[in-house]
């Protein structure tokens, strides 16, 4: 499962809501591993989720800036040790954590959303059929969820949304 969603403060005060859907779908789809960045909000929720599975699901991390970069401009204060805590059992449970180390901006999350897919697709023995895109965020939210969606639907993956106004 390829992923991506909004940061928190798009979650309003429901994040222990979307939280519950996001493990609700994960049990009941049980993907063999998961692929996404890491931001606060949703990204984070994936992963969260993904690890506390039984057994738990194999979490790859693509981030399109370096790791503290990354930090920096996508993980509030408040959320910057459950990041370090997720990237450091995503690895100690057979995951990785691969940083593209571009300059930051669109174009650099656009290219880590390409990876995000390619590397789902790779891990689904190259059958685009066999990845999910999980997107969480409301229809049209957040230009860099859409893109990841577009770049899904280009690949023949299907797609699923979770609208945490909903």
């Amino acid at each position: 499962m390829a992923f991506a969603g909004r940061r928190a403060q798009s979650l309003g005060g429901h994040p222990d809501d979307v939280a519950a859907r996001i493990r609700r779908l994960l049990a009941d789809l049980r993907p063999a591993a998961v692929v996404g960045a890491a931001a606060d909000g949703t990204d984070l929720l994936v992963l969260e989720a993904a690890l506390a599975c039984d057994p738990p699901t194999v979490v790859h991390v693509v981030l399109p800036t370096a790791r503290r970069v990354f930090a920096a401009d996508s993980v509030e204060p408040r959320w910057r040790n459950r990041f370090s805590a997720v990237l450091g059992r995503a690895v100690e449970r057979g995951g990785t954590v691969r940083a593209l180390d571009a300059e930051p901006g669109d174009a650099a999350y656009r290219a880590a959303n390409q990876a995000i897919l390619d590397t789902a697709i790779d891990l689904a023995g190259g059958e685009p059929e066999a990845v999910l895109a999980l997107v969480v965020g409301r229809d049209g939210e957040g230009a860099m969820v859409e893109d990841l969606l577009d770049r899904a639907r280009s690949a023949r993956v299907p797609s699923r949304r979770i609208d945490p106004s909903r």
